[in-house]
């Protein structure tokens, strides 16, 4: 089983390669609605694997396009939506993931070949077909890459069915604002490293994502060392999400994303040292604490998702995206090896995973915070904010300080 988890995780991985170059230069759409369609293949094909080799190859593809489809449509969702709703796109996201995993508990149960499970749980991803001919390209996407007629389209087609009221006037000026800058540039994953301020703020979300991810997967995938029942700490434990993420769309906005995060990562670490060290005959009170260790984990996990998406700009906003995922699946990969220390002593996983999540907490209050701020455009804007706010350094003097601004497009009254 540990090898199995980490073939799959090792496919997430591998992701990085791919998926954000993929999205930010031909879409957040395709790449989605392709991804999750080999997705499904290979979940079916799976179900039919002859050996160990091909059984691994099909994981692998699962595992890539998995991330690839779960990723593209967080940042669609996000690139969507104004200033005040991304809670709604990024903690709705979350809570259909808890409830997946509170039906895989009940689908493990009742269907005990792992053949026929793989073929109840990919099967139904084929309803996704249906999403070609009304799922929207990211409207932030298409301007991005000066692709104005397409994006006139979805703009009008939201402004009626929101009955909103939409000028000619507006459209043009979200074409006409930073249009040079903007037009049809490729980035690569360079860019994420090019000055010391984005290395270390993409040195930074990466390193917190890997640990929070570590902790993640680790609590879930060890349902088993909590004691009890299987099928009923998996489900337990996935619908210990449901409630961290609500509370997560209040906190957001209440206090902001950095200390949401460094709250509840390091609240999750202590409590999952804490599910550790209960003797595992007090079944219920070790799940009860591995379960609100998980939410709050699974809390700081939402608002990071999000919390990365708002601080890279529209044109790299994938690539950044998947960037750090990819690296959060290191810690993914070695969490079934980190699983075989609990054989030796049974609380070591829960020490190694709540130590380090609450060591790593601290790093994420150096970077700026994002909330009320328009999502960025261009790479411009991005050094402006990191020059200013990066590690609290005072600002430098830029071009809004002679009266010029520096443009931030907010499509949110559409």
């Amino acid at each position: 089983m540990s090898t199995c988890n980490t073939v799959f995780f090792t496919g997430k991985f591998l992701s990085i390669f791919l998926s954000g170059w993929l999205s930010d230069r031909f879409g957040r759409r395709p790449v989605f609605l392709t991804s999750i369609s080999i997705q499904v293949l290979s979940g079916i094909a799976l179900a039919f694997a002859p050996n160990m080799l091909v059984f691994s190859t099909l994981y692998v593809i699962q595992g890539a396009s998995d991330s690839s489809a779960y990723l593209a449509m967080y940042t669609l969702g996000m690139e969507l939506v104004g200033v005040g709703k991304r809670r709604i796109p990024a903690m709705g996201i979350g809570i259909f993931f808890g409830l997946g995993h509170i039906v895989m508990a009940f689908e493990a149960y009742l269907v005990r070949n792992w053949r026929h499970l793989a073929l109840a749980t990919t099967s139904p991803g084929v309803l996704f077909v249906c999403f070609w001919w009304f799922f929207p390209e990211s409207v932030r996407w298409l301007l991005a890459r000066g692709r104005h007629e397409e994006a006139e389209v979805i703009i009008k087609r939201v402004a009626k069915v929101n009955k909103a009221k939409l000028e000619q006037e507006t459209v043009d000026r979200l074409f006409k604002e930073g249009e040079e800058d903007r037009r049809g540039t490729t980035y690569t994953h360079i860019e994420l490293f090019r000055t010391f301020k984005r290395t270390l703020i993409t040195s930074i979300l990466a390193f917190i994502w890997l640990v929070n991810a570590m902790c993640y997967y680790g609590l879930t995938l060890n349902a088993k060392g909590l004691g009890g029942s299987l099928y009923l700490s998996f489900a337990l434990l996935g619908a210990a999400d449901i409630p961290g993420l609500l509370a997560a769309a209040f906190f957001i906005d209440k206090f902001g994303r950095r200390k949401t995060i460094f709250v509840t990562i390091c609240l999750g670490g202590s409590l999952c040292i804490a599910s550790g060290l209960i003797p595992e005959s007090l079944y219920f009170v070790t799940i009860t604490l591995a379960a609100l260790g998980k939410m709050l984990i699974t809390l700081s996990r939402s608002v990071l998702y999000m919390f990365i998406v708002e601080s890279y700009p529209t044109v790299i906003r994938h690539m950044g995206l998947s960037f750090c995922s990819s690296v959060s699946r290191l810690g993914a990969v070695i969490t079934p090896q980190i699983l075989i220390l609990g054989r030796m002593y049974r609380p070591l996983p829960f020490i190694i995973w709540g130590a380090v999540a609450i060591c790593t907490g601290f790093l994420i209050l150096l970077v700026p915070e994002t909330l009320n701020k328009p999502l960025l455009q261009t790479m411009e804007e991005w050094d402006v904010v990191l020059d200013r706010k990066m590690l609290g350094c005072k600002a430098k003097k830029h071009k809004e300080e002679t009266g010029e601004s520096i443009v931030t497009t907010d499509c949110s009254k559409v």
